[in-house]
């Protein structure tokens, strides 16, 4: 996940994870005089750190990051219990999915958005329970239907109308789904029908109780939160997963508890603040990162099994927790002070010209999207787009239209990506189509792609709602529904944002119309 230009040592998993090297042998001293964050960093740039953050068991996903007990994934980010996942980013419990964006328990599918328990299902957004599908929104338990929204427990509804079996199947052949011009026709029906036509709930939140955000299942008392499912007392955090409860200001977590202010510290960890990118049994931790399996450390790096360390110095257990509430102290008083002359001291995280990543090649900059000047102002390092130089074989307008034509030797060719770096979207430039990917396509009648995986992700972001929170009122007076002589005057918290043109109604109109 480093760039070749970073200074720090990275060491691949296997050789990080042995015992041929010490992370104590990099331990250091407390100096009194400085601010502890200083000495902190001058440890991060020395100790050496992991090539990607995975966990075990992992068969044949080297190209993954954020990836436990997985087997055949490739170019998949935040992917837990999958099998054969590729281009997709925070997957769970999944198998042969490719092109997707928040999918739990999926199979055979693709272009998946916040979908769950889906099966042979592609181009869903906020759907569930869906069987042999296409372009839907907002749909649940339902079998054989296409291009529709808000729609339940339905079986052959075509664009909205109920038909009959064969009446379907005969409608569906028509569409010659195998097209490339043809499905990017059928993408801008399904984008303009879910913005203008579809009633969205002010929050996609399904079985949960007393929560705010969006994207909320099987949860309770959720507040400010986004892709939470399984879990309780969160608040402020985003991607939590699975057994997880008194979370507070975290991204990336499944199975923690009592955490705060953190990054990517997952299973099996227990009251820990400030710390990123550590995994299973990390408990009683503070300001460190890259860890496993330890407990009560305090400004630590790669610590494997150990414990009772500061700076990556093993003490006693008694000298350490006599340590610790001095070296708080020591935060406040003499803070660390960043290029633009902010102070950090205890209880804040570390500051943003610490990152060893750009921002524009972040999570952060898909969640909250900014501006090269507003990023630098704001501290953050800035990556201009780098140029590239494959030698491209076939260009994306030279590809089949449909895919029953497309040869058995198109895997061997560097294809060139539509957007060829012209967007803001990290583009490669160029992509090749893998021999799994090629017979997926040709499973499901799916066109070869234009794109390379980057600017498909970022196509799929587009159709999420962001993660953020406006007030708004019900917008029942749009539709058919109606309160007889009042307008409902039902108010709401949404991520809806007011310069989108979807219609949101609150809980009660969206039961009544949505059944």
């Amino acid at each position: 996940m480093y760039r070749p230009d970073d200074s720090a040592p990275v060491y691949c998993n296997p050789c990080w994870r042995s015992d041929s090297w010490d992370p104590l042998a990099y331990g250091r001293d407390i100096d009194w005089s400085l601010p502890f964050l200083a000495q902190w960093h001058e440890l991060f740039l020395k100790a050496p750190r992991f090539a990607l953050w995975q966990v075990q068991p992992l068969e044949n996903c080297e190209y993954t990051n954020y990836s436990i007990n997985n087997k055949n994934c490739y170019l998949a980010y935040s992917v837990t219990g999958c099998e054969d996942i590729r281009y997709s980013e925070n997957i769970d419990k999944s198998r042969n999915c490719l092109d997707s964006l928040y999918l739990n328990y999926g199979e055979n599918c693709s272009e998946n958005i916040d979908g769950a328990t889906n099966y042979n299902c592609h181009f869903l957004v906020q759907s569930r329970a869906c069987v042999d599908s296409r372009f839907l929104f907002d749909a649940a338990n339902c079998q054989n239907c296409f291009m529709s929204v808000n729609i339940r427990n339905k079986q052959y509804v075509f664009r909205g109308k109920q038909l009959g079996r064969q009446e379907y199947e005969t409608a569906l052949r028509a569409e010659l789904l195998g097209s490339f011009m043809q499905t990017e026709r059928l993408r801008k029906e399904f984008r303009d029908l879910m913005q203008h036509t579809a009633i969205h709930k002010y929050a996609d939140i399904v079985a949960s109780v007393d929560a705010t955000g969006n994207h909320i299942a099987n949860s309770r008392n959720v507040k400010n939160s986004y892709g939470v499912y399984e879990c309780e007392n969160i608040k402020n955090s985003i991607r939590i997963l699975r057994n997880c409860r008194e979370i507070q200001d975290m991204y990336g977590l499944a199975e923690g508890e009592l955490l705060y202010d953190c990054n990517a510290v997952s299973y099996q960890t227990y009251n820990c603040a400030f710390c990123f990118l550590c995994n299973t049994g990390i408990s009683n931790a503070r300001y460190s990162a890259l860890c496993l399996s330890s407990s009560n450390i305090f400004g630590c790096i790669s610590l494997k099994k150990n414990e009772y360390a500061i700076l990556n110095k093993q003490y006693s257990k008694e000298e350490y927790e006599a340590l610790v509430p001095k070296l708080i102290d020591h935060m406040n008083s003499i803070p660390y002070r960043d290029a633009l002359g902010r102070t950090f001291g205890y209880g804040e995280f570390f500051p943003p010209e610490f990152s060893p990543h750009y921002y524009n090649e972040s999570i952060a900059f898909d969640l909250y999207p900014i501006q090269k000047d507003r990023a630098l102002t704001n501290g953050y390092r800035w990556r201009e787009h780098e140029q590239k130089d494959y030698s491209i074989s076939c260009e994306s307008h030279e590809l089949p239209d449909g895919i029953t034509d497309a040869p058995d030797d198109i895997t061997k060719k560097i294809i060139g990506c539509a957007d060829r770096g012209t967007c803001d979207h990290q583009c490669t430039t160029a992509f090749r189509i893998l021999p799994e990917d090629l017979a997926f396509y040709r499973k499901h009648d799916l066109p070869l792609p234009r794109l390379c995986p980057n600017c498909r992700h970022y196509r799929r972001l587009a159709l999420r709602e962001p993660v953020e929170i406006w007030h708004k009122s019900c917008m029942c007076n749009r539709g058919g529904h109606n309160h007889a002589d009042a307008h409902c005057s039902n108010t709401f918290e949404t991520s809806c944002s007011p310069d989108r043109p979807e219609t949101v109604y609150c809980e009660h109109c969206y039961q009544a119309e949505v059944v």
